[in-house]
Formats: C-alpha cells, sequence, structure tokens
C-alpha cells in the first residue's frame, strides 16, 4: 500500500527456497509504505504461515508479516531567513530548511552575496543543528540593499537538491534557488 493507493506487484521471483524478490514499479511519491505479506503462503508440507508463533496457523490478522518504509523525494527548501530589514551592522545570516540537510552538499559555489558594494564572499558555514546554518561574513555596514541566493544543489540527507518552489521538480536552475534582500538602514 503506498500513500495514496495500492501498489500493483508485478512479479515474484524465487531466489531460493526461503527468499523471494517481489517486483512493482518505481514509486516516486514521499510517503510511508505499507508491504504486507500473507497469510496464506504455505511450506512445502502444506502449513500456512504463523506469523504470530501461537499455534494456530493461517491466521487473517495475526498471521500477516507487515513492515513498512517511507521514501522521501521532495526536496529543501528554505523556510525562515534574516529579517529583510536591518538598522545595525552585521556578520552573519542564518538560514533554517525544512527538513535535515547534508552539510557536505553546502558550500561557497552555492551562496551569492552581494551588497553596495559588489560581492560578498561568505567565510564561513557553521551548522547550528541539522536544519539550520550560520553564513558568516565580513560585518556589513554599509546602507543599502543586500542580496543572498543560495542553491539549488543544495541537499537533504538521501541527496534530493532543493525545491523551493515546491512543485516537486527539485534542482530547477531557477526557480529552486532561495533568494532573499535585507535591506540596511539607519535607525
Amino acid at each position: 500500500i503506498g500513500p495514496y493507493c495500492l501498489v500493483k506487484v508485478t512479479s515474484i521471483y524465487a531466489i531460493d527456497s526461503l527468499t523471494y524478490r517481489v517486483s512493482f514499479a518505481a514509486q516516486r511519491t514521499t510517503g510511508l509504505y505499507e508491504v504486507s505479506v500473507g497469510p496464506n503462503i504455505t511450506d512445502i508440507g502444506g502449513t500456512a504461515m504463523d506469523q504470530d508463533e501461537d499455534g494456530v496457523a493461517g491466521e487473517a490478522i495475526e498471521d500477516v508479516f507487515t513492515a513498512s518504509f517511507e521514501i522521501d523525494a521532495d526536496g529543501p527548501r528554505v523556510i525562515t531567513s534574516p529579517p529583510d530589514f536591518v538598522t545595525k551592522p552585521y556578520a552573519f545570516v542564518d538560514l533554517t530548511f525544512d527538513e535535515p540537510i547534508d552539510p557536505n552538499s553546502l558550500s561557497a559555489d552555492d551562496v551569492v552575496f552581494t551588497g553596495p558594494a559588489g560581492d560578498i564572499p561568505v567565510t564561513q558555514f557553521v551548522w547550528m543543528n541539522d536544519s539550520e546554518v550560520r553564513l558568516s561574513f565580513g560585518t556589513q555596514s554599509e546602507l543599502g540593499s543586500y542580496t543572498l541566493q543560495l542553491g539549488p544543489d543544495v541537499a537533504d540527507l538521501v541527496g534530493n537538491p532543493m525545491d523551493q518552489d515546491d512543485d516537486g521538480l527539485s534542482g530547477e536552475p531557477n526557480e529552486d534557488a532561495f533568494e532573499t534582500t535585507i535591506t540596511f538602514a539607519s535607525p
């Protein structure tokens, strides 16, 4: 059973006398999947499954083997960012993602930060937790607008690149990069 419907089994192949490979179409929908087997599977002597080991074989509910797994096909998104207006010099920006991020997927190549005087190099990434990162740079004190762009190649723990526009198509160069503007003005 998939998150929204039954998943049709396309083939069952015996690998050996105790192991079978069950095939079905590739699943790409994020969510929880449940696998149920039995109870009407018999051994070579004709005895049905006794999954709960109570001595009564083939019970309709108790003797069904059930397992589940989850598919994560959604790319991460930045969900909180700095305020769009600041009145004091600043030397970092904190970004929060909607899920844990692979810290090795974030590098200086993923960030473009510009201010009134041009490009501002990000000098350090400090992971505050698995979904929040601090981008550090030289202290900014010039009045004006600053633009921060990040992604889209920043990935979650299973390798999905960003899906900032939340359309199910991860890693799109323009649509999935996060962008914000910060205006630095005198108080």
